[in-house]
């Protein structure tokens, strides 16, 4: 099994960050059954044939809404916009953080923030009762 120190660090370092109560609670249960089960190996059936070995032998960078992000417009994305007509709804994320500026949202009931912001304002009724839960249709 490969040494996950390296992601308990990392993971530390955010939940100091980002120490919201309901959100950091489902964080640390994910980390800690991923503490548990390790990093896959070949030895796991559905990761036979997939080596995952070479991506650890680099140094990552973890992005936070703190660092900066790179100068963008919107016109930096036009050579890949869909102009399929005006009244779809184009949601742009770098890095998985939403990027509002970049965004275009034409639909008068879609609301689209960053997660934690939801979980504290008002919608975090609607987090509270549905984050963490997942339902499997067979």
């Amino acid at each position: 099994m490969i040494d996950v120190s390296y992601f308990k660090e990392r993971f530390e370092q955010s939940q100091a960050v980002n120490p919201d109560g309901q959100i950091a609670a489902i964080r640390q249960k994910a980390f800690n059954d991923f503490s548990k089960s390790g990093l896959p190996t070949q030895r796991n059936e559905e990761w036979k044939y997939t080596g995952i070995s070479s991506l650890f032998d680099k140094e990552y960078n973890q992005f936070t809404s703190e660092l900066s992000m790179p100068d963008i417009s919107n016109k930096d994305f036009d050579f890949i916009r869909l102009y399929v007509d005006n009244h779809h709804n184009e949601i742009v994320f770098i890095n998985g953080l939403f990027m509002p500026q970049l965004s275009i949202i034409r639909s008068d009931g879609l609301t689209v923030l960053p997660l934690e912001e939801a979980a504290r304002g008002i919608y975090k009724e609607i987090v509270r009762e549905h984050l963490g839960h997942s339902s499997m249709y067979i």
